[in-house]
């Protein structure tokens, strides 16, 4: 048999190719990071749970009292996310610019990419709560979903705290 001159290392790399992992970038799906207004709008589920003011703080906060809820609401100007492939920060800023870190997530930690969302968990004093992030209207909005688990005797459950959407605020050029 006469092999042609490189046929059998083309044939190698194909196979390579063929059976080589998918790039992890691509698995990380909408980067949402970006800066959003701390009030949004309730879609779904009983404001009585977000303190009768849907504040991005408050819910990243877990402060579901209402007098509290309005006190970080009225302390907030903007939210900023920030999304790489394996980390996920979220911090609140007050007018003065003054930074108050609600969380950090890593990929495996709590961070979950799921194609264009991003789940993360968090466990609370009272229960673990999961947060779906997503791009709504073409980006210019963020979709929160947030549930907290329940346990009970046939396993995990989850109880629906709400889904809300926050606005992506624009650049300025201050950066407030």
């Amino acid at each position: 048999m006469k092999w042609k001159r490189g046929g059998w290392f083309l044939r190698l790399c194909g196979l390579a190719l063929a059976f080589a992992p998918a790039p992890v970038a691509e698995a990380s799906g909408a980067n949402l990071s970006g800066d959003y207004d701390d009030q949004g709008e309730i879609l779904s589920g009983d404001v009585s749970m977000v303190g009768g003011v849907v504040s991005l703080h408050a819910l990243f906060a877990l402060e579901f009292d209402p007098g509290r809820a309005q006190l970080l609401h009225a302390q907030t100007t903007r939210v900023r996310l920030g999304q790489s492939p394996d980390i996920v920060e979220i911090t609140a800023y007050d007018a003065d610019g003054q930074a108050t870190p609600l969380g950090r997530w890593r990929r495996g930690g709590g961070y979950v990419p799921r194609g264009a969302s991003l789940q993360l968990s968090t466990r609370g004093p009272d229960a673990t709560y999961v947060f779906t992030l997503e791009p709504a209207r073409d980006g210019a909005m963020l979709r929160l979903t947030v549930r907290r688990e329940k346990k009970s005797v046939f396993g995990p459950g989850f109880e629906d705290i709400g889904a809300f959407v926050f606005a992506r605020r624009m650049a300025t050029p201050s950066g407030k």
